[in-house]
């Protein structure tokens, strides 16, 4: 039996993210339109930031460990947008529900609030400190143009090598 060997190409797939983002989403919406009857606090907040900690580190594995290819810019990008996904579903329960209580009104938008900065903060981490394309392309053409050079200082010696051998 011959096995074939999976190209670069396979790591096109991506329906594993994106499953992780919305499963993540969904489980953050409970835990906010839930939140209220958490004991504690901050007890919400944690939990949505433990959850957004979670996705990135799924994203990671599987882009490290599956066949999966996920540039980090679009892993920064999905975690900010998990956090602003949250803010707008805690600012939405707390807008329906403006009505009961302003405790829980102002607790939903410290969630709102502290998700987001969470994710802006691993958007920046992840996206910002990289280097820019055309740095890394002006920095490979000049590995190519010495390589070339290189190798054409080599084929003229190899070539004067043989004239005086001949």
């Amino acid at each position: 039996m011959v096995k074939i060997k999976k190209s670069f190409f396979d790591k096109l797939d991506d329906s594993s993210v994106k499953y992780a983002f919305g499963l993540s989403y969904i489980v953050g919406a409970f835990v906010i339109f839930f939140g209220s009857n958490f004991p504690g606090k901050y007890t919400s907040t944690v939990i949505l930031i433990v959850l957004m900690m979670a996705y990135l580190i799924g994203v990671i594995f599987l882009n490290k460990k599956m066949n999966t290819f996920v540039r980090d810019e679009q892993m920064g990008d999905s975690f900010y947008y998990l956090g602003f996904l949250y803010t707008l579903t805690a600012l939405a329960v707390s807008l329906f529900g403006i009505e009961d209580d302003i405790n829980e009104l102002l607790k939903n938008f410290g969630i709102a609030i502290t998700t987001t900065l969470v994710g802006l903060i691993g958007r920046i981490i992840l996206s910002q400190f990289r280097e820019s394309l055309d740095e890394m392309k002006e920095k490979s053409e000049r590995q190519i143009s010495d390589s070339a050079r290189k190798l054409n200082t080599q084929l003229v010696q190899s070539i004067d090598i043989l004239r005086n051998q001949s």
